[in-house]
């Protein structure tokens, strides 16, 4: 009988051996049984060869479960092929006809063939709704018959898809629910991540129906790890499905051991920790069993955070800054890892990344000493701008990639990018020009939230003013939407860059209770507006905007506090002034505002510009600053000194000596000669003035004053007569008095120059005007060659 197998051209195909033919009925004997030789050969097919082989030879021999066995086998050399292999398999010319016989023969295929054939088609990346609506009616008659390892396979291949009907999906759950008790705790947690992939499967109604049993499963420890991993994002992300009940909260925390932690990959670690930030950040689930878990990642955090990739890196950095928790050292770390992986984020990751950066760095949580990371990052030192702190090396390298890929970023990306470098006070002149343009073609499609953000952010840096009057429009339709903090933030912004309306005011100030304006400390910036308002517009309701100062007093005093220089620089300065005879008080309360020093004798206020309140790029102030500085130029006259930190801490005792001597001297004397002024007009020997147009003679001329005046007062008669004027007091006064009021606003801005331009933009700096002068100048002598 060997002899005679030897010797026949029936004997069996070897794998691999596409040459030789294949035998289809002859039936080896085995023992009692007797084995068909096709499917035998149908189940050594390997690779994509033998499936093309076998299928010429006996595509008329081929029952359903044999299609099914070649796709599976085609599914695997998918799996492990390449790019250009893949496009190979598929376009071959037998796939088409097994996929075309697998139509015509799904109504007869059996239920173990049935079953594969969803994920196989999903393992093939063939996609065709038509096919898997095709087999939905054979998969429902057989779905009672099935087990629960199937039903599993068949959920998860549709899910995938998004394929199935209503009549499907409900056939789906029905049998989940009738046989809950019988699936695995592993084909469970597959079954609840399939029903939750789509909003139109009822997610929520069917998370549940499944909470008691899945809350058995968890308290008794029956899911594995990575199937917990699972579990959480479900409900991480419809976290109605837990019913405001904190048990499966505490049963999961509870899993998440140190030796649990250390045993998930990187990606499910970053998976858990932003999980339970989206869950445990709602009012119905505490933070403690969320900030349980960090606190026994961190050191994993810590230790993994080199070589994290960019997508775990968002992650983590998202979770950590939901929570409020992370060291300094944590987060130093996590931002050198991103400036080594910035130019590989999407949008949604480089965005986040920005934003909570830039709200550390405000906070002061992510400064990095020099040493350090010029130890790191020798590299990418020299390729960043000269100008650019060790602080916000981030923020410059993604500029590039901002630019770039601005045009995939969605309304909310935009918002935080924004955000985030207002948070940082760092931007380049052509970053900030293109933010602003993206928010301008977006400006109709923001929310509420973002409205009173960009408003913030941009006020920071003072630029877009033409998006104000568009944002204003959005105020006033989608009123009821904003919050508190949210209308005190506009208000803040639209009263930095000038361009606050009475009628607008009133509007937003009937909507502020003072219940939420006196508990809510984030409406501290309610008080430097009203002060603003209460300078541009006297008339504005005095009674209730006093009141309404005194319910944000307190919260802005501690806002500007959180802000102050530290005290070896206000050590510094009382030293200095004590050293010139001229003793000053440290954080003096001015109308509200904290004047960093004070001296009483000549009411003179010296105020600390440092990286809280001045651009990183352009060391021009930001908005919070512009307030403080106008309320104190119109309160003492002009007297104003301002003292950046770097420069105060690189001179010595007699410059700094010498830097406030020469101001304050000035001043003084400019008071003892108004005293002389005053004793001998008062005395016997002195006759008053005969006449008021006397007086005029002593008003220094302006240049152009007659034009000036000629201007306002036509300006006042058009208001009048069009009955549009916003207040009677506003241009009240005698020419002379006006006159004054010029010459001193005059003075005031010369004394700081290019601090509240008129357009209130932030000024062009010499170097980069250069660099872009020089930039078009190379770019338009290449289009001269190439011509």
């Amino acid at each position: 009988m060997s002899r005679l197998m030897q010797s026949s051209p029936w004997r069996p195909l070897l794998v691999g051996d596409c040459n030789k033919r294949i035998a289809r009925s002859l039936c080896v004997t085995s023992g009692s049984e007797i084995v068909d030789k096709r499917k035998l050969d149908v189940e050594r097919l390997l690779t994509a060869a033998d499936v093309w082989s076998y299928y010429t030879l006996n595509r008329s021999q081929c029952r359903g479960s044999d299609i099914c066995r070649l796709l599976w086998v085609l599914a695997g050399e998918m799996e492990r092929s390449t790019k250009d292999e893949k496009i190979t398999i598929v376009n071959h010319k037998c796939f088409m006809r097994i996929l075309n016989d697998l139509i015509r023969r799904v109504d007869t295929l059996p239920l173990d063939s049935l079953a594969v054939v969803p994920r196989t088609l999903v393992r093939l990346n063939w996609r065709d709704m038509g096919l898997f609506k095709h087999i939905e009616s054979p998969i429902m008659t057989l779905l009672p018959s099935m087990t629960t390892s199937q039903i599993t396979e068949v959920t998860r291949a549709y899910a995938d898809v998004q394929a199935g009907g209503k009549a499907f999906w409900e056939s789906i759950i029905n049998n989940v629910a009738h046989r809950a008790g019988e699936f695995t705790p592993r084909d469970f947690a597959h079954v609840c991540v399939s029903m939750t992939r789509k909003s139109s499967h009822k997610p929520v109604h069917f998370l549940k129906g499944a909470y008691p049993f899945l809350l058995y499963q968890m308290q008794r420890k029956a899911h594995a790890i990575e199937d917990v991993v699972r579990i959480l994002r479900v409900y991480a992300r419809w976290p109605a499905g837990l019913m405001k009940q904190t048990s499966m909260i505490e049963a999961i925390a509870s899993q998440f051991s140190i030796e649990a932690l250390a045993g998930l990959t990187d990606r499910d670690l970053a998976q858990v920790l932003a999980s339970l930030a989206a869950l445990c950040g709602s009012r119905e689930y505490p933070y403690r069993e969320g900030a349980a878990v960090f606190h026994r990642a961190e050191p994993l955090i810590v230790e993994r955070v080199p070589a994290m990739d960019h997508g775990s890196l968002s992650r983590i950095v998202f979770a950590l800054n939901a929570h409020g928790l992370g060291s300094e050292g944590l987060y130093r770390l996590l931002l050198d890892r991103s400036l080594e992986v910035v130019s590989a984020m999407s949008p949604r990751q480089l965005s986040n990344n920005l934003r909570v950066f830039g709200e550390q760095i405000c906070s002061g949580n992510a400064r990095r000493k020099d040493a350090f990371m010029a130890e790191r990052h020798g590299r990418q030192m020299s390729t960043l701008p000269a100008s650019s702190t060790d602080e916000t090396w981030f923020f410059d390298a993604a500029e590039a990639t901002v630019v770039r890929k601005i045009r995939e970023f969605k309304s909310l990306d935009v918002v935080e990018t924004i955000v985030g470098y207002a948070y940082a006070r760092t931007g380049s002149m052509q970053l900030w020009a293109v933010l602003v343009e993206a928010a301008n073609h977006r400006i109709a499609i923001f929310n509420a939230e973002q409205a009173s953000m960009l408003c913030w952010a941009f006020a920071v840096v003072r630029t877009g003013g033409k998006l104000f009057p568009q944002l204003q429009v959005t105020a006033l339709e989608r009123l009821n939407q904003f919050s508190a903090f949210g209308l005190t933030n506009m208000l803040w912004a639209f009263a930095v860059m000038k361009k606050l309306d009475p009628d607008f005011c009133e509007t937003i100030l009937g909507v502020l209770t003072p219940e939420v304006i006196s508990s809510d400390s984030r409406c501290a910036l309610l008080f430097p507006t009203l002060r603003e308002l209460q300078a541009l517009h006297p008339d504005f309701d005095p009674a209730g905007t006093e009141r309404y100062l005194q319910y944000c007093r307190s919260h802005f005093w501690n806002l500007q506090l959180s802000a102050a220089p530290g005290d070896d620089l206000m050590i510094t300065l009382s030293d200095t002034l004590m050293t010139i005879d001229r003793p000053g008080v440290g954080r003096y309360d001015f109308d509200g505002f904290l004047v960093d020093m004070w001296v009483p004798g000549i009411r003179a206020a010296i105020l600390v510009s440092c990286r809280a309140n001045m651009h990183a790029r352009s060391q021009t102030p930001t908005g919070d600053a512009i307030l403080r500085h106008r309320h104190m130029v119109r309160g003492t006259k002009g007297r104003v000194i301002h003292v950046w930190d770097q420069e105060w801490n690189e001179m010595d005792a007699e410059q700094r000596g010498t830097f406030l001597r020469e101001r304050l001297d000035r001043w003084s004397e400019e008071d003892e000669s108004k005293e002389q002024e005053v004793v001998v007009g008062e005395g016997p020997s002195e006759s008053p003035p005969a006449s008021q147009p006397a007086l005029s003679a002593t008003v220094e001329r302006i240049p152009d004053e007659v034009d000036l005046l000629k201007k306002l007062q036509g300006q006042m008669k058009e208001e009048a007569e069009a009955g549009n004027a916003l207040t009677p007091g506003l241009c009240a006064g005698s020419p002379q008095e006006m006159v004054k009021s010029l010459r001193r606003q005059r003075r005031a801005a010369k004394r700081w120059k290019e601090i509240d331009t008129p357009e209130d933009e932030p000024a062009k700096l010499p170097w980069e005007t250069r660099m872009w002068v020089k930039e078009r100048k190379a770019r338009h002598a290449d289009r001269e060659e190439n011509k």
